[in-house]
């Protein structure tokens, strides 16, 4: 499937046209979290008609530090 386009031990994003599939071991930092607002990013320039990005869970605690909170707050614009 697609192309991958991030990749660390917190999680794996994977791109295949127009659909952004993201899976997390762990909740984000603020590396994982901009990765994720940048690939989302690219995938809405360069499909103006619709995307979809579907974000799994496999495993992990949600654990979010204030930072990645903030930073969640600024992404969608709140």
């Amino acid at each position: 499937m697609g192309s991958l386009e991030y990749e660390d031990r917190t999680c794996r994003i994977l791109v295949d046209r127009n659909v952004g599939v993201i899976a997390w071991r762990e909740a984000p930092n603020l590396v994982q979290l901009r990765a994720h607002d940048r690939i989302g990013k690219q995938l809405a320039r360069s499909y103006k008609a619709g995307t979809l990005l579907l974000s799994l869970v496999h495993s992990g605690t949600p654990n979010f530090t204030p930072e990645v909170t903030d930073d969640t707050k600024r992404i969608l614009g709140q």
